[in-house]
């Protein structure tokens, strides 16, 4: 892990699922758990995936030259990191030392939906799921283009209280 790599967590989780975007998503699912000021975040989804050579230079992406920084920050920033595709899904792991009150729900879930996204986040205590926010929780709402984001990040916020207590 490099230490001058001082991007905020929601900088961090935004990078991963942003390129599952532009590798063609449609669907994300991301699990965060926590355990002794480590969370680990596990993020898949149905996209193209990654180039096979070495995906986690600066620069290198599926997506073409100078792209692919996103990859590369979080594999610096994390004290673990891992990529795999099987079966049509592409997985990406990584874990930092922080803690749960340094993850805002709210925030990713909505910018992800807001994308364009159909995702599902699990937050996980020690292996043990406690929260999980999917489309269930916005389905009254119009969260494209901007629309009723405010009530979606409380709604989530609320469902993510247990997790963070």
């Amino acid at each position: 892990m490099i230490s001058s790599y001082k991007l905020d967590l929601s900088d961090l989780v935004y990078e991963a699922a942003r390129n599952s975007l532009e590798a063609g998503a449609g669907k994300v699912r991301i699990e965060v758990d926590s355990t002794d000021g480590i969370l680990s975040f596990l993020i898949q989804d149905d996209g193209d995936g990654v180039l096979p050579e070495d995906p986690f230079g600066n620069g290198v992406s599926s997506k073409g030259k100078d792209r692919g920084e996103g990859l590369f920050l979080i594999k610096e920033a994390s004290v673990a990191f891992s990529i795999t595709r099987r079966e049509g899904l592409t997985s990406l792991s990584f874990s930092l030392e922080k803690e749960r009150k340094d993850f805002r729900a709210e925030d990713i879930y909505g910018v992800l939906v807001n994308m364009g996204l159909d995702v599902v986040m699990i937050l996980k205590i020690e292996g043990k799921e406690k929260v999980r926010i999917d489309n269930s929780v916005c389905s009254s709402l119009d969260v494209r283009n901007g629309r009723d984001l405010s009530s979606l990040r409380r709604m989530v916020n609320e469902r993510s209280r247990e997790w963070l207590n």
